[in-house]
């Protein structure tokens, strides 16, 4: 009966401490595991804002893929780059003191996705699920941040319109052709800042082209249709990943000229984009505002109103005389 008795404690010792060596059961062990920090381009300014920002915060889906070898884990991001894994990995499983590290997002299942964008990118979440992060680097126990950079680019186009035109950049559509790496269509909307995110390519001489549809209800004098304009860019370049392109498109009566102005490294949290406001006022009736952007004169009274008796809500407009002293 001992021997038995033995034999079980010991049993269950090692299954416990089996346990303890695959699920991280000990102090040990967990001080063991890699310890990853994430950062966007080393920049990182705490702004509540997403990745195409350089931030991690409100992110729908914060999972990471995480390359060592031909293995690959999945780790969740917190707003401030920290990533935890429920299966991570571990130093004791790299025979160097170092490691190559591939790490992407979206996690994909696992699979490092290509860039291909969505067309319509004046939907938000079209917009953020357009941007692809990816990491390639070394870590060591002294340092395992991941860096992250845009595996895809920026475009952002700046509008204005000259003197004669008669028209408003209020409500404005900005539209892009000539890219390929589009999941659903062939025309990139842009988004309220005049935003697009595209897949690195070459692009040929004329092969891209902007266009822009005015349509806050003032129009081109004599053209009773909403102003649509395009312009193509003349000269070929490429895009690069990682970088973000500036358009500068110019309305004239007639035509569109669009230049692209160069590229720079993504890494800052926002664009300058120039941009008219709207001229609204409210109508006669006061329930609803007009829609060309002329101001609407409304007629009204002002209620006059004096204090009361202190008895209620009312005000009476009577007043008391009231004598008073110092007290001695």
């Amino acid at each position: 009966m001992k021997i038995t008795k033995y034999l079980c404690l010991a049993f269950s010792f090692l299954l416990f401490s089996c346990d303890k060596v695959e699920t991280g059961g000990t102090d040990n062990v967990n001080e063991d595991a890699i310890s990853f920090t994430a950062s966007i381009t080393a920049v990182n300014n705490g702004a509540t804002r997403l990745t195409t920002n350089n931030s991690w915060a409100g992110l729908t889906d914060n999972s990471i893929a995480v390359k060592i070898g031909d293995v690959v884990k999945k780790y969740t991001v917190s707003a401030t780059g920290e990533m935890t894994s429920d299966a991570p990995f571990f130093w004791n499983e790299i025979s160097a003191q170092d490691a190559t590290v591939s790490a992407w997002y979206p996690y994909n299942e696992g699979v490092k996705p290509e860039v291909v964008v969505y067309a319509d990118q004046s939907i938000a979440e079209n917009f953020q699920k357009s941007d692809f992060l990816e990491c390639e680097t070394t870590i060591s126990k002294e340092n395992s941040v991941l860096t992250f950079t845009h595996a895809g680019a920026k475009i952002i186009c700046k509008v204005e319109l000259d003197e004669e035109v008669d028209a408003s950049l209020n409500a404005s559509k900005v539209m892009l052709s000539g890219f390929t790496g589009i999941a659903d269509g062939e025309i990139i909307t842009t988004n309220g800042a005049r935003e697009a995110l595209v897949a690195p390519q070459s692009v040929a001489a004329n092969q891209v082209k902007v266009m822009i549809e005015l349509s806050d209800g003032r129009y081109t004098e004599g053209d009773p249709n909403p102003v649509v304009r395009e312009g193509t860019i003349e000269d070929p370049f490429k895009i690069e990943k990682g970088y973000y392109y500036t358009f500068n498109a110019t309305v004239y009566a007639s035509k569109m000229t669009v230049v692209c102005t160069g590229s720079s490294a993504w890494t800052g949290d926002s664009s300058d984009v120039d941009a008219e406001t709207p001229e609204v006022g409210p109508d006669a009736e006061g329930d609803s505002w007009e829609q060309n952007g002329e101001d609407a004169n409304v007629d009204g009274e002002t209620s006059t109103v004096s204090p009361g008796n202190g008895n209620g809500s009312a005000w009476t407009g009577s007043t008391d005389n009231v004598e008073a002293g110092t007290r001695e």
